[in-house]
């Protein structure tokens, strides 16, 4: 029985993935869905879109023949048939699935727009067959394309024509011969990531033979080794250069542009590129490379005219050109028009440009470019705020919520005031104060650290350290900054009144059992887990244990003095006297 609940949940995941470009959970959605009810063809017409998004077209095709034969009136099954059709190097079977669909809804433009990259990949293949062979033409079997002879050359041998054995191998190797030069490629790269065989059949053709058995023959571990130095180098063989004479010619064009974009001769790389493209018109980097140059010149309309004209029709240029508006070519032109619009600090526009190259290619570079215009968003955005006078004005009245206890206000008010002055270590320190009344001790130390970043000598920050610290129950850092004030001011009646305090505080303490919050700040503290784990310190403690009265001779050693009253102030190590001694 159908679970038709479950199913529509399962195909609203799928739908959400897909629509995020995540196919395969996508195709895993649509399976469950299916799984619930396999009598819904809109399911099976989904994850053939899937299938056929991630490449695999047998699986696409399969699912939109079960889409067809589930309900034959519903004319998006024939859209997708034909699209997996056509990857598949089915053509004849493609033009009528198009064709069928289009019957039944004429106006439908995913099916028109498929039609029309069959046909003119027909009429493409039937004016190369025309063609004499030695410019481009079929030229036989294989004709001129690479590809096919590698595949023709490895049939020869006894190992590979083993592969025919199987009618599925036989029917694809066929296919893949009959069908034009762009398709049978495109066909090829497809079943290689299905079917091993093929890979190895296109390594077999370009080494010369398949590949040799790796396990050494008796004969081989007879031979006697030759010495690493003297070792022949094997000859490195050249990659097939795959390319057409079209893309070779405007390739080369491209190369000239580019050395002189990298000259600054800004006009002669724009003319080259306009040969680039004259030549091979459906490369999408040959126009993503020419928008860079009209950027550098600052004529940035010119620019992103260049990258919407090439968003309007990178379906139309990758059908005619396998791969010319590839999703990662694509992504380049999203991210050279959010470069566009970074140098014009138009940074939102600059970031949904961005955003939308990550969804064609989300690698790193893409994530980094991100990073960096938001970077600059924010370092913009700061600058803009700059305003001292209004810092000024903005802490003045935060002063007096704070004077009237109204923290949170006054916090509120220091904000304000250092987004327009950051560099006023004052204005850090009052933020503090507020942030401490408001029992934000952690958040307050933050902008303490910065209040003596900015000026190192400014001692009330050390008070209100000490202050932070003893309400944390770290006493040990609170004598600390206390004594660090002191250092630079001697005469400060607050740090020596907060010195005072912790004293008293570590002294009243001494009689009373562990603290185990304190000890647990303690503990977490590198300093305190530094002197714990020195072994010559375990030594000492474990002497003043066995013997109370040998502290009078360790406290003699300066360093060992400061770690037992680190200690003592930390709770740690009960001990009676007062530590420190000033």
């Amino acid at each position: 029985m159908p679970d038709k609940a479950a199913a529509a949940e399962a195909k609203a995941r799928g739908n959400a993935a897909f629509s995020a470009k995540d196919f395969e959970p996508a195709i895993a959605a649509f399976t469950e869905a299916i799984g619930h009810d396999d009598t819904d063809h809109v399911f099976y017409s989904n994850r053939s879109a899937c299938y056929a998004s991630v490449t695999k077209y047998f699986d696409a095709l399969s699912d939109a023949e079960k889409c067809v034969s589930i309900k034959p009136e519903w004319a998006k099954g024939y859209s997708r048939k034909g699209l997996a059709e056509f990857n598949l190097g089915k053509i004849p079977e493609a033009l009528a699935s198009y064709k069928k669909g289009l019957e039944l809804a004429p106006a439908d433009a995913a099916l028109q727009q498929g039609m029309a990259d069959v046909q003119k990949a027909v009429k493409a293949a039937q004016a190369r067959a025309a063609a004499p062979s030695g410019a481009g033409g079929a030229g036989g079997a294989g004709g001129a394309d690479p590809l096919k002879q590698a595949l023709l050359a490895s049939m020869s041998h006894p190992k590979y024509a083993e592969f025919c054995k199987d009618k599925k191998f036989e029917e694809t190797f066929q296919r893949i011969m009959n069908a034009p030069a762009e398709i049978g490629q495109q066909l090829l790269m497809t079943v290689i990531q299905q079917d091993q065989r093929f890979q190895e059949l296109l390594m077999g053709g370009a080494s010369g033979g398949p590949p040799q058995d790796p396990r050494p023959t008796p004969e081989s571990r007879n031979r006697e080794e030759v010495s690493a130095p003297c070792r022949a180098q094997p000859a490195k063989k050249e990659e097939p250069d795959l390319r057409s004479d079209t893309q070779k010619e405007a390739d080369a064009h491209k190369l000239t542009a580019n050395a002189l974009y990298k000259e600054k001769q800004f006009p002669e790389a724009l003319e080259a590129y306009d040969k680039a493209i004259a030549v091979e018109p459906n490369e999408v980097l040959y126009y993503n490379n020419k928008a860079a140059v009209y950027m550098e010149m600052g004529e940035y309309d010119k620019c992103l005219e260049i990258c919407n004209d090439v968003l309007t029709r990178r379906y139309e240029m990758n059908a005619a050109m396998s791969g010319g508006a590839s999703f990662e070519k694509i992504a380049k032109i999203y991210c050279r028009m959010a470069g566009c619009y970074k140098k014009q600090e138009m940074y939102e526009d600059a970031i949904k440009m961005q955003d939308k190259a990550l969804t064609e290619d989300n690698n790193k570079q893409t994530r980094n470019g991100m990073r960096d215009i938001e970077r600059a968003r924010d370092k913009f955005e700061a600058a803009r705020m700059l305003n001292p006078e209004e810092a000024a004005k903005l802490k003045d009245a935060a002063n007096e919520h704070f004077k009237a206890q109204r923290y949170a206000e006054a916090k509120t008010g220091y904000d304000a005031a250092i987004k327009r002055n950051p560099t006023d270590a004052k204005l850090y320190s009052n933020r503090a104060a507020a942030l401490t009344k408001l029992g934000a001790c952690p958040d307050a130390l933050k902008d303490l650290e910065e209040t003596l970043k900015l000026d190192p000598k400014f001692v009330k920050a050390y008070s209100r350290k000490g202050a932070c610290h003893m309400l944390m129950k770290e006493n040990h850092k609170a004598l600390k900054a206390y004594e660090d004030g002191l250092k630079i001011d001697p005469d400060n009646e607050e740090c020596k009144k907060g010195r005072i305090n912790v004293i008293q505080n570590i002294q009243s303490k001494q009689g009373d059992a562990p603290d185990e919050e304190q000890v647990a700040h303690a503990m977490a503290d590198p300093e305190i887990q530094a002197i714990l784990s020195d072994p010559q310190m375990k030594l000492h403690l474990q002497s003043m244990q066995q013997d109370p009265s040998c502290i009078q001779g360790l406290m003699s050693d300066p360093q060992v003095a400061s770690a037992i009253n680190k200690l003592a102030a930390a709770g740690i190590l009960k001990m009676g006297p007062a530590p420190g001694g000033r």
